[in-house]
């Protein structure tokens, strides 16, 4: 399954400080650690909320969190 920067930043706008190029190396690390089978209908958002959780504990996170 595609997930895209453009699908996080519409689900997540208090990333749109950072680049696409980042956000989509943090997606490809979040689809690594999932199994599309075995999360199913909820991988999507599994690689969605693991990117948002992976860049704000980053420091280029830290505007998000704030």
């Amino acid at each position: 399954m595609t997930v895209l920067a453009q699908d996080f930043l519409l689900r997540f706008p208090e990333f749109q400080s950072l680049t696409q190029d980042y956000i989509e190396l943090i997606l490809d690390e979040s689809k690594a650690e999932l199994n599309e089978v075995l999360w199913d209908k909820q991988y999507r958002a599994g690689v969605l909320f693991l990117s948002a959780d992976k860049l704000a504990l980053s420091p280029l996170g830290e505007p998000a969190r704030l």
